[in-house]
């Protein structure tokens, strides 16, 4: 994912985030400051890295259907588009110092990967299991 396309995500989701003013849909942490966001609807669920003063910058989604993480990654399956006959994969490399200070990288997301890439990507890499799903999303 391109700095500049991570910068234009990150100025979607701040707009859409001013457009709610009530709040969200679904607003849950993950671990850290990793969060599952929904701003208007469940189908706009996706990955997002919380910057605080209510900002999150968008990882993966959506549409998330399912997440999880463990102390090395953090892995989310999405439809693109919200189209089910489609899934992707990803996942991120957690680096605790980097947490602390900034959020993961563009480096630091991996994706997007067919069901069969992403077996052998978590074969390779001993990814965790999806903890979080959302049935309705699946």
């Amino acid at each position: 994912m391109a700095m500049g396309r991570k910068a234009r995500h990150l100025l979607i989701w701040a707009l859409l985030v001013s457009l709610a003013g009530c709040g969200f849909y679904n607003d849950e942490a993950l671990t850290a400051k990793y969060k599952l966001v929904a701003v208007d609807a469940r189908e706009q669920m996706a990955l997002c890295w919380d910057e605080g003063d209510g900002v999150s910058s968008f990882l993966a989604g959506p549409t998330l259907f399912s997440a999880g993480y463990d102390r090395n990654y953090v892995v989310a399956a999405i439809h693109p588009k919200g189209e089910k006959a489609v899934t992707q994969y990803f996942y991120i490399v957690r680096n605790p110092k980097f947490e602390a200070r900034r959020g993961p990288s563009s480096d630091d997301i991996h994706g997007p990967f067919n069901a069969q890439e992403y077996s052998k990507e978590s074969a390779r890499l001993r990814l965790p299991p999806f903890t979080r799903t959302f049935d309705d999303l699946k």
